[in-house]
């Protein structure tokens, strides 16, 4: 079977947190990070609800650029996903 495929998840599901501490953790830290982000956009102007989606994409793609950076040992998909999220916030 190939990991994403309807018949098993992708890879990082299968190496989510396993124990309720550690997902507690993360899940602290990610809420933290889209909050920060959130303020500084409402601070430039942005909508509260717009803010905070756009902070929600924001760390959703740089941890998805950093994961497939490691993946494929190559830092350009991380500079693809900022360049893409710098033309957004402006």
């Amino acid at each position: 079977m190939v990991a994403g495929t309807p018949h098993r998840p992708p890879l990082a599901l299968e190496c989510a947190p396993a124990t309720v501490s550690v997902a507690d953790a993360c899940r602290d830290v990610f809420r933290g990070w889209v909050g920060l982000i959130a303020g500084r956009l409402e601070d430039e102007g942005w909508e509260p609800d717009e803010a905070r989606a756009f902070a929600t994409t924001v760390v959703a793609a740089v941890e998805g650029g950093l994961l497939l950076a490691r993946v494929e040992r190559d830092t350009a998909p991380v500079r693809t996903v900022t360049r893409h999220l710098a033309r957004r916030a402006r």
